[in-house]
């Protein structure tokens, strides 16, 4: 990506580079009315579309609209050379996430009564946004920064007293994905923080922001998320399959309120952020969790509990049994795969020629890649009940482009 440092967008100077993610660059820039600001620019480039672009800045005013307290407002948009710019409110302060990885590395953890407070400013924040209509889809501790008016934070003290959260990248997927052919299927966002819904690549709501925060806040309390795999499909189904490890040295109580945030299903949390924040004030406050959410959270564990067991295989024919060949996909977007290879029949007692596994111009699957950020772009083959293939043969996989015809060895 071109380096914008020393360019002038409008009334505003880029200075230098802060911060790069997977989606964007941060700079710091200064802006001829707002004075120092902050200057993000998007990663993938826009088609030269006037229904794109107008699709672009209708979405950024919606979110420029968002003005409370502990949201980064949005000053400013622009589209440059194809490239969407925003430009924001600059805070000074490291993020949650910084913060939370030097307490880990010290071994310590939050004050839970500190825990209790970002919460409620957070959720406060959700709420507003929710109530405009607008999901994050991004929760994470990376998108809050952390700002003082008393004094300068630093990583290595104690927080202020007066310490507030303050989310980022409110609106950013949706920003990003206005700009973007997007289709049911499509994965966007963290792995370590997504719903199950969004880890399926449903449709998502103000829920899933809260499933999020749910995460956020088991981090805040354990000392780290509850799903942890060496793969991203890995963690995906996890989040989909298992319940969350329940947390030593925490109450009963406070182990309820995650596993109802955390649920699976998302009609059994809670409805709003507050309202979660609440019930966590409440039991750090000494007062009792209500009956509901101790029978929620107990029917959410349940529930993760039963998905997470092993299903029996359905029945197959012989044949399909044969030559049934399972592929199992992180996510997609419109690439065949085809095997090559020829197989001999595992009924024993059967001669004759060997026989293909497909026709090479007949796809056996489809693979969709997502193009957003590309943590997703994984994919495993299996073969069942094949023979091992004789010496000197071997099984290939192959992509074949469905639009150019191109073909690509992807392993054997």
């Amino acid at each position: 990506m071109a380096d914008w440092a020393g360019k002038t967008l409008g009334k505003v100077h880029i200075d230098q580079l802060i911060a790069r993610g997977g989606m964007a660059e941060v700079y710091k820039g200064n802006h001829k009315t707002f004075g120092v600001v902050a200057i993000k620019v998007m990663r993938g480039l826009m088609e030269r579309d006037p229904e794109q672009l107008s699709r672009f800045q209708r979405e950024a005013e919606v979110v420029a609209e968002l003005k409370h307290p502990n949201i980064v407002q949005m000053l400013d948009y622009k589209v440059e050379d194809d490239t969407p710019c925003l430009v924001m409110e600059y805070i000074q302060g490291p993020s949650l996430a910084a913060y939370l990885k030097m307490l880990h590395e010290k071994k310590q953890r939050l004050p839970i009564g500190l825990v209790a407070s970002l919460l409620k400013s957070i959720a406060s924040a959700l709420d507003y946004a929710h109530s405009k209509g607008i999901v994050h889809r991004d929760i994470k501790p990376a998108n809050v920064l952390l700002r003082s008016t008393s004094e300068d934070i630093h990583m290595n003290q104690s927080l202020p007293a007066d310490v507030e959260p303050v989310l980022t990248d409110f609106g950013l997927v949706r920003l990003l994905d206005s700009t973007m052919h997007t289709t049911t299927g499509s994965v966007s966002g963290t792995p370590a923080y997504m719903s199950p819904e969004q880890s399926r690549g449903e449709k998502v709501d103000k829920r899933t922001d809260i499933y999020s925060l749910g995460i956020m806040l088991y981090e805040m309390l354990a000392g780290g998320v509850p799903f942890q795999a060496d793969t991203t499909f890995g963690m995906l189904m996890k989040h989909i399959n298992e319940p969350p490890p329940t947390i030593d040295g925490i109450s009963s109580d406070l182990q309820a309120i995650l596993d109802r945030t955390l649920a699976k299903d998302p009609s059994m949390r809670y409805e709003s952020a507050g309202e979660l924040a609440n019930e966590f004030l409440a039991v750090f406050n000494g007062q009792t969790i209500s009956p509901g959410t101790i029978h929620i959270a107990q029917l959410a564990r349940q529930a993760a509990e039963e998905a997470g067991k092993p299903k029996p295989a359905p029945q197959e024919s012989s044949l399909l049994r044969r030559f049934r060949i399972g592929i199992e996909i992180a996510i997609a977007i419109g690439l065949a795969v085809l095997l090559f290879q020829l197989i001999r029949p595992t009924t024993a007692g059967v001669t004759g020629t060997p026989q293909a596994i497909v026709d090479p111009d007949i796809p056996v699957g489809r693979l969709r890649f997502n193009d957003f950020n590309g943590v997703l772009d994984r994919v495993t083959i299996v073969l069942n009940n094949v023979t091992l293939p004789e010496d000197g043969k071997r099984y290939e996989a192959w992509l074949r482009n469905s639009g150019s015809g191109i073909f690509r060895n992807i392993g054997s």
